[in-house]
């Protein structure tokens, strides 16, 4: 047995032999990382502290820039960080995806975990900068990549496209508490009860998310115990991923949805509702099958139409999203879904006029929401920007130049007010050059007439 197998099955007096017979303690193995990662990985202290007593470098990087510092700081274990901050870990380390490790705590509300980082000088501008940076392209579906600016003031390359789905859930879910607060939220006083269905089950996905880790650990107990308490719940909103894509599942009573906004919604509906017709066979055992083992495309087409029983009784039309951020865009599809089946679960055997109306109350609370949450992180990314440092400010100028140039239409309300909004600081001397590497980059296409267009309303005078 090797060393990873060693600690990876947590056997530490077989650690301590192979460490004393002469193991390397810093030697990448097969599957990219060295054994203070891979301790970390398994989520064990002492196995951790033994290395580090036997030199084990902390800061030293897996294949993909990862150190062990992030892995303790995923599996939430404090006294491993603190360990590893006392010996002199990165607390503002990032791979190459640009992540930077306080990140995750932010997302997940960690308070004990931030302060710690806080503590050794985590810089949480340059975590903000990140978020706001992934949150804004998913929001507004924009292509490419960005600048921003690390803990050493320097500037580092991330694409504006992939983010962890326990946080694509996460940051939905602080959207929806926000807009209940906001004076938008006023407005949708009669649906708040729709409003509060929907967060229900994103804090439901948002614990199954975390759970991904423990399931094939030790404490598998524990979490199962927990997953038959939610297999209960009134609303479950289940995101699945399989073969490099994420659909999502709702659950809502005897009602079953899939929403899939990818190709297969070109013959498909984009969220499909079914009925279960074994509802026998929805329990925790098959919870944690659906949700934690690998699928496969049959596995959540064909294979849980069988497992379940479903039957076809009603569908959503939402746009596609055949590139980009299509896990994003199928977990924003539950929002109208979980809102149509709390109706439906009350009125089965209603006529078809009376579906469509309905169908249509949701999707025009969802278009609501949708606006505001672009608006919402939009203001907060300008609010930054007028409180950032000189490098901060080019950062989220182009980050703002992004938006404007891909998703803002001259003539569309909407996109009017943005671009407004975006030009009161692109239109300035001191970032007019974003703007025209735009121009120069699309000359002759329609971003370039179109921005024009934009510039020439509310630029000149600025």
């Amino acid at each position: 047995m090797s060393l990873t197998d060693e600690i990876l099955n947590l056997q530490k007096s077989k650690v301590l032999a192979s460490i004393q017979a002469g193991e390397p303690v810093n030697q990448i193995d097969v599957y990219g990382f060295t054994p203070l990662i891979e301790a970390a990985i398994a989520n064990d202290f002492e196995i951790a502290k033994m290395l580090i007593d036997h030199g084990a470098n902390v800061v030293m990087p897996d294949l993909t820039g990862g150190t062990a510092l992030h892995w303790a700081v995923e599996n939430n274990n404090l006294p491993l960080c603190e360990l590893l901050l006392e010996k002199n870990a990165d607390p503002n380390a990032y791979p190459r995806s640009g992540q930077p490790i306080l990140v995750q705590p932010i997302l997940r509300r960690q308070q004990d975990l931030k302060e710690l980082l806080y503590k050794y000088g985590a810089d949480l501008k340059f975590a903000q900068d990140y978020i706001s940076a992934k949150l804004l392209g998913h929001r507004f579906e924009l292509a490419g990549r960005v600048d921003i600016v690390d803990h050493k003031n320097t500037f580092i390359e991330i694409d504006f496209e992939g983010f962890v789905l326990e946080f694509t859930l996460s940051a939905i879910l602080e959207s929806l508490m926000q807009l209940k607060n906001n004076f938008l939220g006023r407005t949708l006083r009669p649906y708040f009860n729709d409003l509060d269905a929907i967060i229900e089950a994103f804090i439901c996905a948002c614990e199954f998310s975390r759970y991904q880790q423990y399931l094939s650990n030790r404490n598998i107990h524990q979490y199962t115990n927990r997953l038959e308490v939610l297999s209960k719940n009134k609303y479950l909103l289940m995101p699945i991923g399989y073969e490099g894509h994420a659909i999502t599942f709702v659950k809502c009573g005897n009602l079953f949805a899939k929403c899939d906004r990818g190709a297969n919604s070109l013959t498909h509906p984009s969220v499909e509702i079914f009925y279960i017709n074994k509802p026998e066979f929805f329990n925790a055992a098959f919870l944690k099958t659906f949700l934690y083992r690998r699928q496969n495309k049959y596995s959540v087409t064909e294979g849980i139409v069988h497992t379940l029983g479903l039957t076809s009784i009603a569908a959503i039309k939402l746009p596609s999203q055949l590139i980009g951020n299509c896990s994003w865009a199928n977990v924003e599809a539950a929002i109208p879904t979980i809102i149509l089946m709390r109706w439906m679960k009350n009125n089965l055997n209603t006529n078809e006029a009376h579906l469509l109306d309905h169908t249509k109350k949701a999707l025009y609370i969802y278009k609501r929401w949708l606006e505001w949450d672009k608006d919402w992180a939009l203001h907060r990314c300008v609010e930054n920007f007028y409180d950032a440092s000189p490098a901060r400010k080019a950062s989220i100028a182009a980050i703002l130049a992004a938006v404007l140039a891909q998703t803002c239409r001259y003539l569309r309300d909407s996109d009017m007010t943005r671009a407004h909004k975006l030009l009161m600081i692109l239109a300035t001397p001191e970032y007019r050059y974003v703007l025209n590497s735009y121009l120069k980059v699309y000359k002759g296409t329609e971003i370039e007439h179109n921005l024009k267009e934009l510039i020439d309303v509310y630029g000149k005078g600025i």
